[in-house]
């Protein structure tokens, strides 16, 4: 096939006509964001969060929207025979094929696509692709390294040499692949599990007790497993990584936990959750694998806020005890989506606090109005309370 150089890859039709769509569409979203900012910044009373908030996002929107329109009119992909020229938003860059070493696989779709290109020197460039793909275009990437294929090949080979796996290679690989299958589908159990957390956690104690178990499950069945399974990513291991299983099950079970009940002191119950976790972590690690790196320990918040979830959770669900009902002020009322209000001083509190309340009292209570704070002393002793009406009953809602 006769090729004419340069042969130049651009946006082209429907693509060109899309991203200038989207690039309006993130202008036209950051000056809605920051025309509600405006509004919320004249309020006297504005929430301040909320001040920064809409500022912070629309910038965002403002940011993206111009590097979409920008890209579209200035991007392109020059191909020569021994080398490239790649155009983007804003920077213009040469690659010659001598120099480079290898490639990672390439990520978006037929008409953008992402590609990593690793030069020999250890310099990485990326590299956009505009337009259609044409056998031009794959042909002249053949016959260079796909770093990212090996790499898992190597992985896969680690996998099939681990004797946990059976005598044969064909054993081993069928029985390798199978738990790689049922790690696939618990991923979509998990994510289940969150977006149930995240969205409705109705039932309360079912939801909160479905993410902790499931959470505690991945790790005694990997503990169970160790010579086929691993929690941790270990360099050059030959076992299956469950680990990723429980990481957003955890997360999503100790920010609910801890918006159910506001500890009146924070510090000893984090400082619990942070050294179980801790403890629980160095000896589950020790466990896996006797080689240990510091790196290893951004592993470590993961068991701390499965610990913060359940003794959260513990300390406020099953707290029987009657509390003490102190008449508070409310001092303000805050403005905006949030609804907060601002209550005096009390108990152990000896300033003002602004408490988030449920819209039908917020409605309900004018500033210089009088609400109860319930005081619970806490099934595992961490005091929590929470703000009601003063004729409510004291059983935390649920």
């Amino acid at each position: 096939m006769t090729v004419s150089y340069p042969r130049i890859y651009r946006y082209r039709g429907s693509t060109r006509l899309a991203i200038i769509g989207l690039g309006l569409i993130f202008l036209g979203m950051a000056a809605g964001g920051f025309y509600l900012g405006l509004i919320e910044w004249r309020e006297p009373d504005g929430d301040w969060f909320t001040r920064f908030a809409w500022p912070a996002i629309s910038t965002f929107f403002l940011i993206s929207g111009v590097i979409w329109l920008v890209e579209t009119l200035r991007a392109s992909l020059a191909l020569y025979p021994d080398r490239l020229v790649c155009q983007t938003a804003w920077s213009r860059y040469e690659v010659r094929r001598d120099d480079i070493s290898g490639i990672k696989i390439a990520s978006g779709s037929a008409k953008h696509i992402h590609l990593p290109i690793v030069l020999k020197d250890g310099r990485t460039c990326t590299v956009e692709i505009f337009g259609a793909r044409d056998d031009v275009l794959d042909g002249w990437f053949a016959g260079i390294e796909n770093l990212d294929r090996n790499e898992a090949k190597e992985v896969a080979e680690r996998l099939f040499e681990n004797s946990a796996y059976g005598p044969a290679r064909d054993i081993r690989e069928r029985r390798a692949r199978r738990d790689q299958t049922c790690v696939q589908w618990a991923y979509c159990l998990t994510s289940g599990l969150t977006l149930w957390g995240m969205l409705w956690p109705r039932p309360l104690p079912w939801c909160m007790g479905a993410l902790a178990g499931v959470c505690l499950l991945i790790v005694v069945l990997a503990i169970l497993n160790r010579r086929r399974w691993a929690l941790h990513d270990i360099a050059q291991d030959n076992r299956v990584h469950v680990g990723g299983l429980a990481i957003a099950p955890s997360v999503i079970l100790a920010l609910r936990a801890c918006a159910e009940g506001d500890f009146v002191d924070w510090t000893a119950f984090l400082v619990t959750a942070g050294l179980a976790g801790m403890v629980a972590f160095l000896v589950i690690r020790r466990l896996e694998h006797p080689s240990f790196k510091a790196v290893d320990l951004f592993a470590w918040p993961l068991y701390a806020a499965w610990f913060a979830g359940v003794l959260s959770f513990g300390n406020w669900y099953f707290d029987d005890a009657r509390p003490k009902i102190i008449p508070v002020e409310v001092v303000a009322r805050g403005e905006g989506s949030d609804y907060t209000l601002t209550i005096g001083a009390w108990g152990p509190k000896t300033g003002t606090e602004d408490v988030d309340v449920p819209k039908a009292l917020y409605d309900k209570t004018p500033v210089g109005g009088r609400l109860c704070v319930h005081l619970h002393p806490g099934r595992l002793g961490w005091e929590w309370y929470e703000v009601c009406p003063c004729q409510a009953e004291s059983k935390p809602s649920t």
